[in-house]
């Protein structure tokens, strides 16, 4: 998660010793963590992550910036264990696009093992988690959630799942295509 119960409290100016919601707080981290990593295109805390595709000229990496990085062409180990460019490709750490340019795209299978995120989640990213978790919580407590609506006898609920505009404009930094 993106934000702890405790950095929570610090942005609420909550007392983190008070529990009564933390459970209920918790969830709603999470689920404003997946939210957010979803509407990213990527992931953000530091982790040791695979990708398993076939041979290809290049790969988008979806946890950045990269720290560590090895490349396996039909289990053999052909490029790492690092990040420093070698004859034969490069690492954009930013962006975590790795580009080959010796080998020739094939059928063969191809794993990149890397370890991407940040070590130390940005502050503006954590207040854009806290923003969202205080936006959900408001419209959960008011139940605001969903729209409800019925049609020839049907009840049907849609769910309004779009992120506050102040939040979208900080997150559209870290977005990737």
């Amino acid at each position: 998660m993106l934000l702890t119960w405790a950095e929570f409290c610090a942005y609420d100016g909550a007392n983190p010793a008070d529990t009564t919601d933390q459970a209920r707080v918790e969830k709603l981290i999470a689920s404003a963590t997946a939210t957010i990593e979803k509407y990213c295109n990527r992931h953000f805390e530091s982790a040791a992550r695979t990708v398993e595709t076939l041979w290809k000229r290049a790969v988008c990496l979806k946890a950045i910036p990269v720290s560590t990085l090895q490349v396996f062409i039909d289990s053999e180990a052909v490029f790492g264990p690092s990040t420093e460019v070698t004859t034969g490709w490069w690492l954009d750490k930013e962006s975590g696009i790795v580009q080959f340019t010796y080998l020739e795209p094939g059928e063969l299978p191809m794993k990149v093992s890397y370890t991407g995120g940040f070590a130390v989640v940005p502050e503006d990213l954590k207040e854009a988690v806290f923003k969202t978790v205080k936006w959900d919580k408001a419209r959960i407590f008011t139940n605001q959630v969903g729209i409800r609506s019925q049609v020839s006898g049907e009840v049907t609920t849609n769910y309004d799942t779009a992120l506050p505009y102040e939040v979208r404009q900080t997150l559209d930094l870290y977005r990737l295509p």
